[in-house]
């Protein structure tokens, strides 16, 4: 949290470079999930992920994901 995107894809590419030199196995997933949860009560959803024993770390990465994302949109020079 709080990191920028090029600081994040630097330290994922650095460690999937390292556990590729120890010759040691990669999982990787990526999901961009803001969008899915844009309808959603974000209360109500992190109540029942808690309910299914989703908590720590796990619940911080979904509530940041879903939280405090804005997007702008560029065309000819105006900002929207």
């Amino acid at each position: 949290r709080g990191k920028s995107p090029t600081r994040v894809l630097y330290q994922t590419l650095t460690r999937i470079i390292d556990f590729l030199n120890d010759k040691k196995r990669i999982v990787l997933m990526c999901a961009d999930l803001s969008k899915a949860f844009d309808i959603l009560d974000h209360d109500i959803l992190y109540q029942k992920l808690n309910k299914l024993g989703i908590r720590g770390l796990p619940l911080e990465i979904i509530r940041s994901n879903v939280t405090g994302r804005s997007q702008t949109v560029v065309e000819r020079d105006p900002v929207t």
